[in-house]
């Protein structure tokens, strides 16, 4: 962002040059340097008012996007990640190339819990001419993260490696591989890594303790306490209750595993058709709240059809036919069956139709992600549009049109 700032620097000059001794102060320049007195002062409420009055009173300043820029880092450090979104999007939809506001709108999304858009634009950054002002290894550790907690633990040690690459004295990403290795039982990989991490940090005493959690796991009792004890005189102030001994370290080490296999054993094998069962709950649920926030009134009876609510306006009741849609999202589809296509041709009043997307199965919990799914295609009265269907018999296509 270095020419983004010698740019508005120059501008300030010529503004000062211009004004000449002229009283009025009172200026888009004068406002954004008031608000950045306020944060100095550590007042980051006060940043955020002033700014927001500059960006009422001077739509037209030429450095509006970096205004929103600021505004949403200060949102972002007062852990207000919504309207640190909002501000980021205002400056990228001013200057939709500018690098770091879609960065920081990433780390901002995975704050929120927006996974998928903190993907899409860590995505959108690397696809942009490198910018060597962006903190790429950050970048590519917010990504990791994002995939990690969408299930997807392949790309996201894969992410946390290009972390590594990309600003190898980052500690963190050192720190999710050796959790990865000792959750996928290879504690040699993880000892690696917690060393690496070590070599940057000798002094986190969590890091020592985690590193005698894992000498002992290999059976290197001396080296496990040593690396306790090393951890202990580390932890002077006794912060972290760590145990006196390495017995006790492998006592809990055994706890945790049986925890671990009482977890497992307590869920049911998540076989494909207990998978598709809840992923059919989950988007009837959300199909539920996307129809009473249209107005509509469901009704806990049984419908006609497997996957569908009944619903009503008025006096009168109708089913909505609920489908998941698998795939990208440029190309997404789901199968009717011919119950589903006779009676979508033949019913009246109309079919109704929510098509629910995003749904995801997390492999770790054995559950489905209860803040997964989304609603991409809704029409209160529908009938297939042969144009709209692929080669295999009743595989729709989804039109890319959100509700």
């Amino acid at each position: 962002m270095r020419h983004r700032n010698v740019t508005r620097y120059l501008f300030v000059l010529l503004s000062i040059f211009l004004a000449g001794c002229a009283a009025d102060t009172d200026t888009a320049l004068v406002g954004s340097h008031r608000a950045f007195l306020a944060q100095q002062r550590g007042d980051w409420e006060q940043a955020i008012e002033i700014r927001k009055d500059v960006i009422k009173r001077f739509p037209d300043y030429p450095f509006l996007a970096d205004l929103h820029f600021e505004q949403g880092m200060a949102y972002l450090y007062l852990n207000q990640n919504e309207k640190a979104i909002e501000s980021f999007t205002a400056a990228i939809e001013l200057d939709p190339e500018f690098r770091e506001a879609i960065a920081k709108r990433s780390e901002a999304n995975f704050r929120a819990g927006h996974y998928k858009q903190a993907i899409e634009d860590s995505n959108r950054v690397i696809a942009l001419d490198t910018d060597t002002n962006i903190d790429m290894g950050q970048l590519y550790l917010t990504r990791a993260d994002a995939y990690f907690e969408t299930g997807d633990v392949l790309r996201a040690l894969h992410n946390w490696e290009l972390a590594n690459l990309a600003a190898p004295r980052m500690k963190t990403p050192y720190l999710r591989i050796a959790s990865y290795y000792t959750d996928t039982g290879q504690p040699e990989l993880a000892l690696k890594s917690i060393d690496q991490a070590l070599e940057l940090d000798g002094k986190d005493p969590v890091i020592q303790y985690r590193r005698s959690i894992l000498l002992a796991m290999l059976d290197r009792q001396k080296e496990a306490q040593a690396a306790l004890d090393k951890a202990k005189d580390l932890d002077q102030q006794g912060e972290l209750k760590l145990p006196d001994n390495i017995d006790d370290v492998m006592t809990e080490i055994e706890k945790e595993k049986g925890a671990h296999q009482e977890r497992i054993a307590a869920k049911p094998i998540p076989t494909t058709e207990l998978i598709d069962k809840m992923e059919s709950d989950q988007a009837i649920e959300i199909a539920k709240k996307f129809l009473n926030g249209q107005g509509l009134e469901t009704l806990e009876k049984p419908a006609q059809l497997a996957n569908a609510v009944v619903c009503k306006q008025g006096q009168q009741e109708f089913q909505i036919l609920v489908k998941i849609a698998h795939g990208e999202d440029g190309d997404q589809s789901f199968v009717l069956t011919s119950q589903e296509y006779d009676r979508a041709v033949q019913q009246s009043p109309s079919l109704g139709m929510v098509v629910v997307s995003g749904i995801k199965f997390d492999p770790r919990t054995g559950d489905i992600d209860p803040n997964s799914g989304r609603v991409i295609a809704y029409a209160q009265k529908w009938k297939p549009d042969p144009s709209r269907f692929k080669p295999t018999a009743y595989e729709y296509r989804v039109s890319r049109k959100k509700p």
